[in-house]
């Protein structure tokens, strides 16, 4: 949580180096891949993508009307949770009946957390469920999530929540390993300006349309399905060794 992807550019040298010498190479997304092809440094053929995911083996189904916001991850300040609790609360001023807000996790942050909600006079409205593991018990909590919020991290979380029909909410310049873009704006979730008051709308443009949930739920399982199974993941990674065995073999005649 101390630096974004692709922010530090200091070892470039090295990387395009060490990068040059191997026979193949595999990333989490396809941004570094289009990133090295644009600079045309390093051969394309040899680069691969097996996309960082979950194992979720099979589609669930979607409801048409969901229940809650959902929070999942451990609670660090530099999620910027409290930027979420404060959306929350600003929509909640305009729609008395917003749906709650579910969190999923524990962390250094949950006693403060606790002490916000009950000054704010929240705790009908936002609700601790702890850490939680299990994936049967995770798919009942997605599944009637109308989304996923994460204003500062967007990382595995956003393929277990797309794996489960989730449309997935953060910050375009949250910390991620690459899994941010897996998200389309306004396609299979949110990718706004950081701001508690955009943040706010999103909640509010959701709480009030159950048939954009759906659509994004929709598109966010199926983006999930077709793009970032386990699967998939495995066959970029089978590919990059047969690649690299191919070469090997050339090199040896």
């Amino acid at each position: 949580y101390t630096k974004r992807y692709d922010e530090d550019k200091r070892l470039d040298k090295i990387r395009f180096f060490l990068m040059n010498r191997a026979d193949s190479l595999v990333f989490y997304c396809n941004y570094p891949v289009n990133r090295y092809v644009k600079d045309g440094k390093i051969d394309p053929k040899k680069l691969f993508v097996a996309h960082n995911t979950i194992d979720i083996p099979e589609k669930i189904n979607i409801p048409e009307v969901k229940n809650y916001f959902l929070f999942v991850g451990t609670l660090y300040k530099a999620k910027k949770i409290y930027d979420l609790l404060n959306a929350y609360h600003e929509t909640y001023k305009k729609i008395p009946d917003l749906q709650p807000l579910v969190i999923v996790g524990d962390g250094d942050e949950i006693d403060a957390i606790k002490l916000w909600i009950k000054e704010n006079e929240l705790n009908d409205h936002i609700l601790l469920k702890g850490a939680i593991y299990d994936q049967n018990t995770l798919k009942v909590i997605f599944q009637n999530a109308i989304c996923t919020i994460s204003p500062g991290q967007a990382g595995l979380s956003v393929l277990n929540s797309m794996a489960y029909g989730v449309p997935f909410v953060t910050s375009r310049n949250a910390f991620t390993g690459g899994e941010i873009f897996n998200i389309s704006n306004g396609i299979n979730g949110f990718l706004y300006d950081g701001t508690v008051s955009t943040l706010s709308s999103i909640i509010e443009k959701l709480s009030r349309n159950p048939k954009v949930v759906y659509q994004l739920s929709i598109e966010a399982q199926n983006y999930y399905f077709s793009n970032a199974t386990l699967e998939l993941m495995v066959n970029g990674l089978v590919d990059s060794v047969m690649y690299a065995l191919k070469k090997r073999e050339e090199k040896s005649f």
